[in-house]
């Protein structure tokens, strides 16, 4: 799967990567009944969304879990400390009328994981960016 040729994946992802960018943004505010229906709120949802999907592929031993990590460590990682903050809002009580807090668990579990084990032996460079899309300029 190359994700970088996937024009819709490009274009949510890039949602996350202005959020990690631009410190004055919340991306906590996406959760509000106001901005919930913005493009960007469905970009990161869409996002999410594919993680989550990817997660509980795992969970379930439809995918290989090393060999994911082994591709996607570093960004899966560092996309869900970008996104924590909104998924821990989502997931309070009264949000969405869910009774229990469960929107991107299975993401949310991996990557608390990922995080507690490490990648192991093989490190990311230090000078590299956490994600390889290229930001086209607008």
């Amino acid at each position: 799967m190359n994700r970088n040729k996937d024009d819709r994946f490009v274009d949510c992802f890039k949602v996350a990567i202005d959020v990690d960018e631009n410190n004055d943004l919340d991306i906590r505010k996406y959760v509000n009944k106001d901005e919930r229906s913005s493009d960007e709120a469905k970009k990161l949802m869409y996002i999410l969304n594919q993680y989550e999907y990817l997660s509980v592929g795992i969970k379930n031993n439809a995918y290989n879990e090393q060999m994911l990590k082994d591709a996607i460590f570093s960004t899966t990682v560092r996309l869900y400390e970008v996104t924590a903050p909104y998924i821990k809002r989502l997931n309070e009580p009264g949000q969405h009328g869910a009774a229990r807090p469960t929107a991107y668990s299975e993401f949310s579990l991996l990557a608390q994981k990922w995080m507690k084990e490490g990648k192991g032996p093989h490190k990311p460079k230090k000078s590299r960016k956490w994600y390889q899309i290229k930001k086209s300029a607008t």
